[in-house]
């Protein structure tokens, strides 16, 4: 099956005009003319870009303002470090200072050393100690009378 081809009918064509009103060339038979052109319309300018510049800048801001916050912050952090060290040794020096006055007042508290500051004052040992009774209020001596 072939499919044959014949040569299209020869058109009487008039002669085209140029725009400067002189004819057109003619056109040699069998070559195809061109096509004809499209009516041409305005197209909006392309939409423009918007400038990355100001988002860079924000960028930027924030990473230098969290870069100042983290230094502030660690600088802050060491001073609180270097104060809680001082509070830790004047803590220490503290509870040394209170143990050793403990010390001294147990010391103090000994029965001899008690007896010792009482006969500095004058006082004397108590040959009939005297005990006191909660439920009736009486006092009764070591010998068993009451007072």
């Amino acid at each position: 099956m072939s499919i044959a081809y014949s040569p299209a009918p020869q058109r009487s064509v008039p002669r085209a005009v140029t725009r400067t009103g002189a004819p057109a060339p003619r056109r040699m038979p069998g070559v195809a003319a061109p096509a004809p052109r499209a009516n041409l319309t305005l197209v909006p300018a392309a939409r423009r870009r918007p400038s990355r510049t100001p988002f860079v800048l924000l960028v930027v801001g924030l990473l230098a303002s969290g870069l100042i916050g983290l230094l502030m912050l660690n600088t802050s952090m060491s001073q609180e470090s270097f104060q809680l060290t001082d509070l830790q040794k004047q803590t220490a020096s503290l509870t040394d200072q209170e143990q050793a006055l403990q010390r001294e007042i147990n010391e103090l508290q000994t029965p001899q050393n008690l007896a010792d500051a009482a006969s500095a004052l004058g006082m004397r040992p108590s040959q009939q100690p005297l005990f006191l009774l909660s439920p009736g209020g009486s006092s009764a001596s070591s010998s068993g009378g009451s007072r």
